[in-house]
C-alpha cells in the first residue's frame, strides 16, 4: 500500500491513500490520524522535520539499521515496529525554506521487504520523492549521499 502523510500537530495525517491489491494488507483509511515517529513515516518526520525534538541526533542524521543503502539517509526501511508482522520504506518530500512537506510510504507484509525487494522499492520512492521536491521548489541536499554515521565510543572509567 501507498501512503501519503503530512503533520498534524503531534500526530501524522493518512492525506492520501491507495491500498494494495493483496488480501493481506494494513488498514490505514484517508483521514486517520497516527503517532507521529513511530514506524517508517514516522522516522522520517523523527529525522527531518525541523519542529520535531531528536535527542542526541542532528537534523538528517538516520541509524545506519533503518536505511535502505547505507551511503543515502533516505529512504527509511522499518520492520515490526508500528505492527508486528508489517515493515515499510518511506521517504521525504521537501519544500521551499527546507521544510518536510510530506512522506510518502509504502507498506505491507515484512516477507515482502527482504533486502533487494526493499532497496529497488526505495530506489523508486526516492526517484519519485526527489521529483516532487523539485516541483515544489525544494532542495534535493538531504537525498545526496553521506558518510555513514559512525558508532560512538563509550569511554570507561
Amino acid at each position: 500500500s501507498a501512503t501519503l502523510y503530512v503533520r498534524k500537530g503531534g500526530q501524522r495525517f493518512c492525506l492520501r491513500r491507495v491500498d494494495s491489491q493483496r488480501a493481506l494488507r494494513d488498514h490505514v483509511r484517508e483521514g486517520d490520524l497516527l503517532p507521529l515517529t513511530i514506524g517508517a513515516p514516522g522516522r522520517v518526520f523523527l529525522y527531518f522535520d525541523s519542529d520535531v525534538a531528536r535527542p542526541n541526533l542532528a537534523r538528517g542524521e538516520v541509524p545506519l539499521e533503518f536505511r535502505t543503502t547505507p551511503s543515502r539517509p533516505l529512504p527509511i526501511v522499518t520492520h515490526g515496529e508500528y505492527e508486528p508482522d508489517l515493515a515499510s520504506i518511506a521517504c521525504g518530500i521537501f519544500g521551499p525554506a527546507d521544510e518536510l512537506v510530506g512522506v510518502i510510504c509504502l507498506t505491507g507484509l515484512g516477507s515482502r521487504f527482504q533486502r533487494k525487494a526493499a532497496q529497488a522499492m526505495g530506489d523508486t520512492l526516492l526517484e519519485a520523492c526527489q521529483r516532487l521536491t523539485v516541483l515544489l521548489g525544494g532542495d534535493l541536499a538531504h537525498y545526496a549521499p553521506r558518510k555513514a554515521p559512525t558508532k560512538r565510543s563509550v569511554s570507561r572509567r
